[in-house]
């Protein structure tokens, strides 16, 4: 779910972390500290964190 807009999402399970682009990508890891703004290898890609709903 993205916690700014209430928006849910599907994604494929097996991560504790997941982002989304704003082309609706997004990428899983399982490493919490992990933030792919800070990240050069994705050129500057603004990604908004989700939140894990059940």
């Amino acid at each position: 779910m993205d916690p700014s807009s209430g928006q849910h999402y599907k994604v494929d399970s097996g991560s504790n972390h997941y982002w989304m682009n704003r082309d609706g990508k997004y990428l899983s890891t399982d490493q919490q500290a992990y933030d792919p703004n800070l990240d050069e290898a994705l050129n500057n890609e603004k990604w908004q964190k989700l939140e894990n709903v059940d």
